[in-house]
């Protein structure tokens, strides 16, 4: 399930952890959990927040700064086992 979840994120789609979750017919909290282990085992990293500032953002309404929102990106580890496939 953890593949699962990087393919997910993998899309390019902004998703929200509940969005995530659905897609995965689990819980929230466990959603919540898989990303955190992930990152800790260097597949996902926490995306930082956009250095020019909110003015004229389209994700402005959506943003972990506005939200308390965490959005996770695919680290090079994390894009390598996502191509390479597989369950």
């Amino acid at each position: 399930m953890l593949k699962q979840l990087l393919a997910l994120i993998a899309e390019d789609e902004l998703r929200t952890s509940s969005e995530l979750a659905i897609a995965l017919a689990v819980p929230v909290s466990l959603v919540t959990q898989m990303a955190e282990q992930l990152a800790r085992t260097g597949y996902l990293a926490e995306s930082q927040q956009c250095s020019a500032g909110c003015d004229g953002c389209p994700l402005k309404r959506a943003c972990g700064a506005q939200s308390g929102l965490r959005f996770w990106a695919l680290t090079k580890k994390g894009m390598l086992l996502v191509a390479a496939g597989g369950g």
